[in-house]
C-alpha cells in the first residue's frame, strides 16, 4: 500500500491499456515501459535524492525500471 506523502514520487511503469483496465493511484506518474527507455525520463530529472516508489502489475517491470534508475544514480 502506498501512503500519501510516503514518497517524493510514485512511478507506474504499466502500459496505458493496463491503466485503463485497472485504474490509477492518485498523483502517480505514468512512465510507460520505462525499463526499455534509453535515458532517464524528464519526469525524473532532478530526483537523485528523492524517495521513489515504482510499480507495475506483477513487479517484474518495476524491478527492471528500478535497476535502470539505480544504474543512472536515481
Amino acid at each position: 500500500m502506498i501512503q500519501n506523502d510516503a514518497f517524493d514520487a510514485v512511478v507506474d511503469v504499466r502500459t496505458v491499456s493496463e491503466w485503463e483496465d485497472t485504474g490509477i493511484i492518485e498523483n502517480v506518474t505514468l512512465i510507460e515501459s520505462m525499463q526499455s527507455l534509453s535515458s532517464t525520463p524528464m519526469d525524473l530529472m532532478g530526483c537523485e535524492y528523492c524517495s521513489i516508489a515504482v510499480y507495475c502489475r506483477s513487479g517484474s517491470r518495476a524491478q527492471s525500471a528500478l535497476e535502470k534508475m539505480q544504474n543512472e544514480s536515481l
